[in-house]
């Protein structure tokens, strides 16, 4: 009795396998040159290094983000407080020939208006701010 062939693909070579690594050791096997390639040290501080400047740089950006929000905070309570005065003293503003008309037809100030106070209880400034910019 003859033992059949086994089933051999030819193109057994251009498969892919899957990636092998020792963690521990800071090796993988590279399929395409058929060798094991370890991590040496000063790669691996490298990697740190570039790991923890991009830490050190998500954080200014955290800080820039709440620096930005804090004045557009400010700037849209100023908004509102100019509307209101406008909207209070537009007859005597425009008897001294003061543009309030042009200035309010410019302005949304009945948006503005009926706005919420951006100092809600309970939300940082962070959230309100992409609130408002999401609307």
């Amino acid at each position: 009795m003859v033992a059949p062939k086994p089933d051999i693909n030819p193109d057994w070579r251009n498969e892919d396998f899957l990636p092998v690594s020792i963690p521990v050791l800071g090796a993988h096997f590279e399929v395409q040159r058929a060798a094991w390639v370890v991590e040496s040290g000063e790669s691996k501080s490298k990697e740190s290094q570039i790991r923890n400047n991009y830490k050190r740089e998500e954080l200014r950006q955290g800080f820039l983000m709440h620096l930005l929000t804090d004045k557009e905070v400010k700037l849209m309570r100023v908004r509102k407080e100019i509307a209101m005065i406008l909207k209070e003293h537009e007859g005597i503003l425009d008897m001294q020939g003061f543009p309030v008309k042009e200035l309010l037809a410019q302005t949304d100030v009945e948006r503005l208006l009926k706005e919420e106070d951006i100092g809600e209880i309970g939300k940082t400034t962070t959230e309100i701010f992409k609130e408002k910019i999401l609307s």
